[in-house]
């Protein structure tokens, strides 16, 4: 579906097809958060990325464009990801480069738009630190833009739009059942999505700055 489709979904669902409540940019703002909420939840257009390791470097930023940092590898290895606040209670003083432990990082924890590793590295390598992340998905604008997600989730966007529909017309009850659908029809994708993926070969997306 494109957004010109799922326009005309919502319009019929809601039973407004002449735009007395709603109307067109509400529905393209609801399509755009949507798409944002399905790939948060279900941590979809994944991609891989690399940064080069700084000797004495701890933190390091992760582009805006992500949403979310799946995981991290130095070298082959894969590190542990913990909380800022398990950070702050195991290596008590980090903020203080006079106290940090120097070594091969074993643990990295995010905040914001950037992550720490610590040990903090003791060597530079190019490229040395393999970050695996999901994007957040390209805004739509015009009706002949499709959603880069599985056309599998489309049906999802109809109902998070129909839910917002009705919670503007105060209609509590139908919004709650269209937001019931749409929590219960993400998880049942996922589930459909993972299945068929058990039989193929995970495809990871090579980005710009990697060539």
């Amino acid at each position: 579906m494109n957004v010109g489709d799922i326009k005309i979904r919502v319009k019929r669902g809601f039973g407004d097809q002449s735009n007395a409540q709603i109307t067109d940019d509400d529905i393209l703002r609801w399509i755009n958060d949507a798409l944002i909420e399905i790939v948060n939840r279900n941590e979809l257009l994944q991609v891989r990325a690399t940064a080069d390791l700084i000797s004495g470097q701890m933190e390091y930023g992760v582009p805006p464009e992500f949403a979310n940092l799946r995981s991290i590898r130095i070298s082959g290895k894969e590190l542990q990801g913990i909380a800022m606040q398990e950070a702050d209670r195991r290596f008590f003083g980090y903020d203080d480069p006079a106290k940090r432990v120097n070594g091969t990082p074993e643990v990295y924890w995010r905040w914001a738009n950037w992550f720490a590793l610590y040990p903090v590295p003791n060597s530079s390598i190019t490229a040395g630190i393999v970050m695996y992340l999901s994007r957040f998905p390209k805004q739509l604008v015009n009706d002949a833009d499709i959603p880069e997600i599985d056309k599998m989730y489309h049906p999802r966007i109809v109902e998070y739009c129909l839910q917002q529909s009705y919670e503007l017309d105060e209609n509590l009850q139908a919004a709650e059942y269209k937001q019931g659908q749409f929590t219960q029809g993400i998880a049942t994708t996922a589930e459909r999505e993972n299945k068929i993926n058990d039989d193929l070969y995970p495809m990871i997306t090579v980005m710009d700055w990697d060539l």
